[in-house]
């Protein structure tokens, strides 16, 4: 089954601004004796811990505006007890990039640290700006204000400050173009079914947020392309059984250039028939819990062969499995809530990173959120870990940020970020290595089909 853990410090997931904002403006002088410039910085953040920050100035001796561009790269603190510390969190720029036109590229200085810590309302907010290594002098005085940057005020004077005409940033937001799909790829369908156990009293609230976060995802990722139109089907409440599922995955009839999603959130477990040798989860379809789990259930790799071996089959399938894997379906106590960081703003996708994803790509990928002999990290506000990240993945990868992806990166930094968070964390008092969660991600990726 999907358990629901005790987060007790939340470091990735905590909210850095309650509304969930994703740009920030800050103005920054550090006040040294050799640097008295002021600056202004435009940055964005995504729930993967990646980043981007624009830095304006004027630079001292030509007297002309400089602008440069950074990557950001999340760095967490921990507590005594090894668990992240929800209270503080900082962003480093790496990888500086010169744009002003006439301007050299200059070496690469100290990395600049935006640290944000806990306002009074207990919420992340930028609170300073400051070079890493670099001790302040008491004699410095530094300038420091910042301002979240709601959507509505990222209008063409204020983008303008920190990007070109020709941005992608830029053109994104505020100029109209047909996406670069022929005829023939803009009758692709993305066919997408989702199967959550929103009925079950123990993790019902984090399977219906799972349910409508992955709704909202591939929707966003449909509609930017411009595909062909089509209506999700959405197998939960009242709908949820065996005999749904199946008929769903039996009434799907792809075209051999669609793209099929398949998607899970709910109890899984490992084991149907004593030694079973399946590595991936069964799922428990039961429309009720006097069902037997054993019988009332389908392997997701049996699902993943019957996608992928459609009579006509679909250029690319995805299934994912967002459940746990271990031998007996028992239930989990609910015992903490916990907050979520940035949502990478869909607006924000690129449109040959999706391309890329989405129109060439062939084969099938099966994503399982654990491996045999393990369970599945949830809560009811976040949803589940896996979902979360993989979620995260997606916003920054297919971000005009990132200027190339794959799904294999997907994958690798969705399971980086799942094992991370596990390992931070503990599943249950006292605070012991023993109780400390552990999950890692199962994927398999067939070339073709």
């Amino acid at each position: 089954m999907k358990r629901i853990y005790l987060l007790l410090l939340l470091g990735l997931w905590c909210n850095v601004h309650s509304n969930a904002q994703t740009f920030y403006e800050i103005s920054y002088r550090f006040g040294t004796i050799t640097d008295t410039t002021t600056y202004h910085a435009f940055l964005f953040l995504y729930e993967d811990g990646g980043g981007l920050v624009r830095v304006r100035y004027t630079d001292p001796v030509k007297k002309k505006i400089i602008l440069e561009e950074m990557d950001l790269s999340e760095e967490n603190f921990l507590t005594t007890i090894g668990e992240i510390d929800s209270t503080q969190v900082k962003y480093i720029t790496t990888g500086k990039r010169v744009l002003s036109d006439d301007m050299p590229t200059t070496p690469e200085t100290k990395p600049i640290v935006f640290y944000f810590k806990n306002n009074p309302k207990k919420v992340l907010a930028p609170a300073k700006v400051y070079l890493q290594g670099v001790v302040s002098n008491v004699n410095d005085k530094p300038f420091f204000s910042a301002q979240i940057k709601e959507k509505s005020g990222l209008n063409s004077n204020f983008l303008l400050t920190y990007f070109y005409p020709t941005d992608d940033l830029y053109l994104n937001f505020f100029v109209e173009k047909s996406r670069g799909l022929s005829a023939e790829e803009k009758k692709i369908k993305l066919h997408l079914i989702i199967v959550a156990n929103i009925n079950d009293t123990s993790i019902g609230a984090s399977c219906k947020k799972d349910a409508q976060v992955v709704k909202e995802m591939f929707g966003d990722i449909s509609k930017f392309l411009t595909l062909t139109p089509t209506t999700p089907t959405v197998i939960m409440g009242n709908d949820y059984s065996l005999a749904t599922v199946n008929k769903a995955i039996d009434n799907l009839k792809p075209n051999k250039n669609d793209i099929v999603v398949f998607y899970y959130s709910g109890h899984g477990y490992s084991n149907r028939v004593p030694n079973d040798p399946k590595i991936y989860p069964y799922l428990d379809l039961r429309a009720n819990p006097r069902q037997d789990p054993k019988k009332e259930t389908l392997n997701i790799e049996d699902i993943f062969n019957r996608i992928k071996s459609k009579p006509v089959a679909a250029r690319l399938n995805l299934v994912i499995a967002d459940c746990c894997n271990i031998d007996i379906i028992v239930n989990k106590p609910k015992v903490s809530k916990g907050k979520g960081k940035t949502k990478a703003a869909m607006e924000l996708l690129s449109e040959n990173n999706l391309k890329t994803l989405f129109i060439k790509e062939k084969g099938s990928i099966l994503l399982t959120a654990a491996k045999k002999g393990q369970e599945a990290i949830t809560n009811d506000e976040l949803g589940s870990f896996y979902t979360y990240f993989f979620r995260a993945s997606m916003g920054y990868q297919c971000s005009i940020i990132n200027k190339t992806t794959d799904w294999d990166t997907i994958i690798s930094e969705t399971k980086k970020m799942v094992e991370y968070k596990a390992e931070h964390t503990y599943c249950k008092k006292p605070f012991i290595t023993e109780n400390i969660c552990v999950q890692n991600p199962k994927s398999l990726k067939v070339k073709g089909n």
